[in-house]
């Protein structure tokens, strides 16, 4: 709609120039033209988007836990792939060494994996650990 309003305001205004009518009237025409340009394309209403609360509940999956030997800024930590859902990796920079698993553990490590969203890190696969149950 707005496309159409301002190509109809562009095609008045090149008109009344071509044709010359109203020479001492046009300027005060163009000058309306432009700002009632600029009220009808204006938002006239702020609406703000929903903030997507974080999932804050404790998960519980089964799953393989991995370690991350990338030299990247962010890589480090833990891979864990949950059984249900490969298609999504989820990554811990946490200590395991609380449940039992240090850096001379066998991985990967099956194991049935308590966890809940990372709000420290602002991304969705971003873990924090609750409680890791090993299969072994």
């Amino acid at each position: 709609m707005k496309r159409l309003v301002v190509a109809f305001f562009a095609y008045l205004t090149y008109w009344l120039l071509y044709n010359k009518i109203m020479e001492m009237n046009t300027y005060r025409l163009i000058a309306f033209l432009l700002i009632a340009g600029v009220f009808v394309s204006c938002k006239k209403t702020h609406v703000q988007p929903k903030q997507s609360t974080p999932d804050l509940s404790i998960h519980t999956g089964h799953g393989h836990i991995r370690q991350d030997f990338g030299m990247c800024a962010i890589c480090g930590g833990y891979d864990i792939v949950f059984d249900n859902d490969t298609s999504a990796m989820y990554r811990s920079h946490q200590s395991l060494d609380n449940f039992g698993i240090t850096s001379n553990s066998k991985f990967p490590v099956e194991a049935t994996i308590s966890w809940k969203l990372d709000t420290a890190i602002n991304s969705p696969d971003f873990i924090t650990i609750t409680s890791v149950k090993t299969d072994q």
